[in-house]
């Protein structure tokens, strides 16, 4: 027998138990599953940059990187794709653009070529 308002549950046996009509909330939980390592779902991404490693935040573009690495406004940020080699503009969102661990290699700009020479 069970009395909904209460939440009280009668056994067969005479005794009476209370029963938990709501969910667990999550201060409720025990601090064992607290410990656990909570996964950062806006973690950086890590590419490579002429070969070092360098994290790149998710809406983070090419221009901000150039700068942040140091590298010359007459270069470009270049990537092979499965569509050969893709160059990024300032304006590009690193994330939209590569995936984590790509090479991102740099290449002078030309007045009329696309690259200029090293």
């Amino acid at each position: 027998m069970t009395d909904e308002d209460s939440g009280l549950q009668q056994r067969a046996s005479g005794e009476v138990h209370t029963v938990r009509t709501e969910p667990v909330t999550e201060s409720e939980t025990s601090e064992e599953e607290d410990d656990r390592p909570q996964e950062n779902t806006d973690s950086a991404t890590e590419l490579h940059v002429n070969g070092s490693s360098v994290q790149v935040e998710p809406e983070q573009t090419a221009g901000e990187l150039r700068e942040m690495v140091g590298i010359d406004s007459g270069e470009v940020f270049t990537h092979r794709s499965g569509d050969g080699i893709q160059a990024l503009s300032d304006g590009d969102v690193l994330t939209e653009h590569v995936e984590d661990g790509a090479e991102l290699h740099t290449q002078p700009l030309a007045d009329s070529l696309v690259f200029g020479t090293p």
